[in-house]
């Protein structure tokens, strides 16, 4: 397997001109968003010596990404799960609620000089793990519980998941038969 170094800049160009649906790979980093930090003589940083902005969630994904029709998606996962819309004709998607396609395709959102690779994750084929410092960690540990937040309510899962990562967080991505490792 051939492998290439690419800045995050020239990755976006890259990711740019693919037109065509195309499965990748993709390798990126995250924020936490399990645990909060605590306060005052409560802080998770004083008790257990971990800085939960330091924590951060380490992802593999194969998507599928390109000039994706995502009303067409949708409308084709409602036929395919038996779900019709409330006024009985077709989903229609009314935009990004953040940003805009990048000129050209609906690869790339740019925002507020920012860029992101917008992705349709295959379901049953992500995996995550957290780190600090370099070392993995179980954020699920007992020494954890006093600052996991507590999720209010179940989530409806969505129709068609439909992920972004901002183009700087991507460690890697493989694209065909090349691995692209991202250099600053």
């Amino acid at each position: 397997m051939e492998q290439k170094n690419i800045t995050a800049i020239d990755l976006a160009n890259l990711l740019h001109t693919i037109k065509e649906e195309t499965i990748v790979e993709i390798n990126y980093e995250g924020k936490q968003s399990k645990l909060n930090g605590g306060a005052g003589k409560n802080k998770m940083e004083l008790l257990i010596e971990i800085n939960p902005k330091e924590i951060k969630k380490v992802s593999k994904t194969t998507a599928k990404i390109g000039d994706i029709d995502y009303s067409k998606m949708v409308n084709e996962a409602m036929k395919e799960k038996g779900i019709e819309t409330e006024n009985g004709g077709e989903f229609q998607s009314k935009g990004l609620p953040w940003g805009q396609f990048r000129e050209g395709n609906r690869v790339i959102i740019d925002h507020k000089g920012k860029s992101y690779l917008r992705f349709y994750p295959i379901k049953g084929m992500s995996n995550s793990h957290y780190e600090y410092q370099g070392d993995v960690i179980d954020i699920m540990d007992e020494k954890f519980d006093p600052w996991r937040k507590v999720e209010t309510e179940e989530k409806e899962e969505p129709i068609v998941f439909v992920n972004c990562v901002e183009i700087v967080n991507i460690k890697s991505i493989k694209i065909d038969d090349v691995i692209y490792n991202v250099v600053e």
